[in-house]
């Protein structure tokens, strides 16, 4: 039998082919080439990233230190092995929506990480998948700080106003108007704003906010709806004034809230018995 007539096994063969392919003074040895992948392990996608950043900052990206996200990798990855662009560039996308990335300056970034890469202009899709993406996001984003405020954990005037809707709701369809039952808490600290600095006026509220939540520590419903000022539904019991006397004598000795500074003011809002009304008295408290 001639040695012509021998094959190797199959496993054999490709791993010789590639060790050929290895080799940089052999090329071309063979016509069956073994497919090279594109990208050596970290070099090229990290030149790769290197440009796309640089593109970015010099199309004007607002927070050089923000730029990088997890994401990026997977970005970086799914353009190099002509993997899937569109779900990538959502990803990333989303993450820019949820740091505060405005959608231009996400398309500005796709464009430019097209540019680096030397694909050209993002096609129509990216950009619909990149918009449709940071949208969602952004939505869910503007949502959940809609009930929440950043700065001091209490909710916003929206989620207290939210709140009101549905016990009106389910007072009509038991008969019943919150009026009955509930009242609002409202506790003022005067010169928010108007005397010393930010900062102090932000601590001074979160104080506020401690104080009432050791004293409403039921899942009462409260939230800043002015600066300086903090509402609480709470139920009209029967020791509701000896109540709000200790949140009075509480918040006098409550750190930054009565100790040298102005004093904090309290009083109730009797509910009306229709949800049109109590949500202009609600309007009066956000001013």
């Amino acid at each position: 039998m001639s040695w012509s007539g021998l094959r190797w096994p199959w496993r054999l063969r490709r791993n010789s082919a590639a060790a050929r392919f290895e080799d940089r003074d052999t090329t071309y040895l063979t016509s069956a080439r073994v497919p090279v992948p594109r990208r050596p392990p970290g070099a090229l996608s990290a030149r790769l990233i290197d440009r796309w950043c640089a593109g970015s900052l010099a199309a004007g990206w607002a927070t050089p230190g923000g730029w990088w996200t997890p994401a990026i990798d997977d970005v970086v990855q799914a353009v190099l092995d002509d993997g899937d662009h569109r779900s990538a560039c959502a990803e990333l996308a989303r993450q820019r929506a949820l740091r505060g990335c405005s959608l231009a300056e996400t398309i500005d970034d796709i464009g430019a990480l097209f540019a680096a890469a030397r694909l050209g202009t993002p096609p129509y899709e990216i950009i619909r998948a990149v918009a449709l993406a940071w949208a969602e996001a952004a939505q869910s984003s503007i949502e959940a700080a809609g009930c929440v405020n950043p700065s001091t954990g209490l909710g916003t005037a929206a989620h207290v106003e939210a709140r009101l809707g549905e016990m009106y709701a389910e007072g009509r369809k038991y008969g019943f108007s919150p009026s009955e039952t509930h009242s609002l808490v409202v506790v003022e600290l005067s010169a928010v704003g108007e005397i010393g600095d930010p900062w102090d006026d932000a601590l001074r509220i979160s104080d506020v906010a401690e104080c009432l939540r050791t004293v409403f520590d039921s899942g009462q419903t409260m939230g800043l709806t002015a600066p300086g000022r903090v509402v609480v539904i709470v139920p009209r019991a029967a020791d509701l004034p000896r109540t709000i006397d200790g949140v009075r004598r509480m918040l006098h000795e409550w750190r930054r809230v009565g100790v040298g500074s102005p004093g904090a003011l309290i009083w109730v809002e009797t509910l009306p018995a229709g949800q049109v009304a109590a949500g202009r008295l609600l309007s009066t408290l956000c001013v």
